[in-house]
């Protein structure tokens, strides 16, 4: 978000897609964001595999429902397929992906719930890594601007 009022390229962490999934109300709303194209949501097929993973496997969704909603996902976001290994995060290495799409992508935002690895970095090649609450107050912000 800057002075020109430019769609921000964001990737989003696979724990904020499931928590929209699970109508989580914040990253329901950031998802929305990207539906009506206020920001532009990019992803890699590793980052829809493993959201598709946890969805089938913890939460036990059915098969119909999950490929709706990838396909929905799919329509309201760019896909980048990452060229550049990272191995940044030693302790979770399924983080380092969203780094790598992040990058690939070229992206202002990360945005996570991951305190344990993503959060601690707030920042990675310059690309800001915010919480769902903070990206959204910085999406309010810059409204008002």
């Amino acid at each position: 978000m800057n002075s020109e009022n430019k769609i921000s390229v964001v990737v989003f962490d696979t724990n904020v897609l499931v928590s929209a999934i699970q109508f989580d109300k914040l990253p329901l709303d950031l998802l929305d964001l990207a539906i009506d194209r206020r920001i532009q949501l990019v992803l890699s097929e590793v980052i829809l595999s493993e959201f598709y993973r946890v969805l089938k496997v913890k939460f036990k969704r059915p098969e119909e429902e999950l490929d709706w909603i990838i396909d929905l996902i799919i329509a309201n976001c760019s896909l980048v397929e990452p060229s550049e290994k990272i191995t940044k995060i030693k302790e979770d290495d399924a983080d380092n992906r969203i780094l790598e799409c992040a990058v690939a992508a070229k992206a202002s935002f990360i945005v996570s719930g991951d305190t344990k690895h993503l959060l601690p970095l707030k920042k990675f090649q310059g690309i800001e890594i915010l919480t769902p609450r903070e990206f959204m107050d910085k999406i309010i912000r810059s409204r008002h601007q």
